[in-house]
């Protein structure tokens, strides 16, 4: 579970501080971009890889799924990106995604 929370965590933080090289990236490729399409595999592998172990050890929900939990990190990132001056939001909002998708209490 620690696995997953960190790489979250990390999504977050890089998509603020990457946000104009993500808004470039989208405005000036199409969806089948091969720079695209690798990036998107590539985050998307590693977000299955890690829910999936946190499963099978038992750590989090067996409903949870890798694309949801992406989409959620992102919106929390979009969130956060426009809520100025509050520089924890997006740490303490996924705190709260990551202790609902425990087993058990933290």
């Amino acid at each position: 579970m620690s696995a997953l929370s960190g790489w979250l965590l990390a999504v977050a933080a890089w998509s603020k501080t990457k946000q104009t090289l993500v808004t470039a990236l989208m405005a000036t490729s199409d969806a089948d971009s091969p720079v695209r399409s690798y990036c998107g595999k590539l985050i998307r592998d590693t977000a299955g890889d890690l829910v999936t172990r946190a499963q099978k050890a038992g750590q989090i929900r067996a409903d949870a799924r890798a694309d949801d939990l992406l989409k959620l990190t992102h919106g929390i990132s979009y969130a956060a990106d426009h809520t100025p001056g509050d520089d924890g939001l997006a740490a303490r909002m996924l705190g709260m995604v990551i202790d609902g998708l425990r087993t058990e209490p933290s």
